[in-house]
């Protein structure tokens, strides 16, 4: 299996080094030659936030899988019962592992804070990551760690845009549509320079998990209707708890 640890790992890196345009090469090539056994017990926390090659570090997570080395239990939106459920599994694995009557785990878990539940994103900072913090404080020889990955924001802000918004601003309203979003440029933006004057500190807020994460993808700009034309306002208001303040940085 040594073989496989090691391309799996150099195949991440490269991976990696492409999904941020390059970023990450050089560190890439350094780190690459890099091998180690696989720890006899252990879990990895990833805090995937949005466009910054999370869907690509996903993919080598079921590969690990495919691989029959790790183990990844939930779906990246998953609820409160959920994980208690793991953390009771996992604390009794270990335990077992402790007392050498059964191998060590090996888990990876995702936080994306999305679909079915955005319960993990919003509780990451005062529930999920304490309980990781936890966990490797009782369990000292079990390699518990956590991640995540932050992108050059002018990339992030343009994959976002392309990914999530530029839809909605080529789009045109249908019939009888008398919504608080409608398609088109009004609601929208007319660019991505414009959408992105009206959403601040997208990764740090979506890192928090607690500074208004869902208005990342809503409309920046508040429209009244003059007939059948939407027409802006202005932009839309943005409660000041969404704002990322110096005392959040020291969490």
């Amino acid at each position: 299996m040594g073989v496989s640890r090691l391309s799996s790992a150099r195949w991440l890196l490269l991976c990696l080094a492409c999904a941020h345009n390059g970023s990450l090469l050089i560190e890439a090539r350094k780190a690459s030659y890099i091998q180690s056994d696989l720890p006899q017990c252990a879990l990895h926390l990833y805090r995937h936030l949005s466009k910054t090659g999370g869907t690509t570090l996903r993919f080598i997570f079921d590969k690990q899988v495919a691989m029959g080395e790790w183990e990844y239990p939930l779906i990246y939106g998953f609820k409160q019962p959920e994980w208690a459920d793991l953390l009771k599994r996992f604390e009794t694995a270990v335990a077992g592992w402790e007392a050498n009557t059964r191998p060590g785990p090996r888990v990876l878990v995702e936080v994306r804070g999305n679909w079915p539940s955005n319960w993990p994103a919003e509780h990451f900072s005062d529930v999920v990551l304490p309980d990781v913090l936890r966990l490797k404080a009782a369990h000292p020889k079990c390699h518990i760690t956590t991640s995540f990955l932050m992108r050059d924001p002018v990339p992030q802000y343009l994959s976002f845009y392309n990914y999530y918004i530029k839809k909605k601003q080529t789009e045109v309203a249908k019939p009888g549509d008398r919504g608080s979003e409608p398609p088109g440029t009004a609601a929208w933006g007319a660019d991505a320079a414009e959408w992105a004057s009206n959403v601040k500190d997208m990764q740090v807020r979506e890192l928090l998990g607690t500074k208004c994460t869902p208005l990342m993808r809503a409309a920046g700009f508040a429209v009244k209707w003059e007939g059948p034309v939407a027409v802006r306002v202005g932009p839309r208001a943005v409660p000041r708890q969404c704002d990322v303040t110096p005392p959040d940085l020291l969490q």
